[in-house]
């Protein structure tokens, strides 16, 4: 099986896979049955070289972070209690062994990073089946912008000496100007 999956633009609303299944030999699998899975979950940003600030939604305790960053777990599967989607459907290659995979990603409530996957199974005439998994993730925009972590106790009236970061996806700083309106 050969997934081929276009990097999608930053807050796109669906991904398309082509997938193609040929056999050792290089014969098409046509007229195969394919059962597609797709699994969205919504993630915070973390790049690398801005560990010390936040980017995304933390109304609540972001265990991820802490998994990222530092590779502490808790008792969750996968350190997170963020939001997520699973779907599955039915398809049929075409007679080359191709099929268009599409993958629609539902409205978030709050403009996070998505990783999507999209797992297919083809299964041929003999019932011989194979399977492959293909992860993307899909940002909400092209700049991210961070709030530095504050790790002390605020109080009412306390100055905060907050600093903000812009970032795109490749996790560089930006190296733009940037409006940014915020709100406490």
């Amino acid at each position: 099986l050969t997934h081929k999956l276009e990097k999608p633009a930053p807050g796109a609303k669906e991904i398309s896979l082509n997938l193609t299944a040929a056999y050792y030999q290089g014969q098409p699998v046509a007229k195969g049955e394919v059962q597609q899975f797709t699994h969205i979950a919504d993630t915070n940003f973390y790049p690398e070289k801005f560990r010390d600030y936040l980017f995304g939604d933390h109304r609540t305790p972001d265990f991820g972070y802490w998994y990222h960053y530092f590779g502490y777990r808790w008792d969750e599967e996968d350190g997170s209690s963020r939001r997520s989607n699973s779907d599955a459907a039915k398809a049929t290659l075409a007679e080359d062994g191709t099929a268009l995979i599409t993958a629609k990603l539902p409205q978030s409530e709050f403009p996070m990073a998505r990783e999507v996957t999209i797992s297919t199974e083809v299964t041929d005439a003999n019932r011989q089946s194979l399977n492959k998994s293909t992860e993307v993730t899909v940002h909400p925009s092209s700049v991210y912008v961070g709030v530095s972590r504050l790790d002390r106790l605020a109080r009412v009236g306390d100055k905060l000496p907050l600093q903000i970061v812009a970032v795109p996806p490749d996790g560089e700083a930006y190296a733009g100007d940037l409006s940014v309106e915020t709100q406490l």
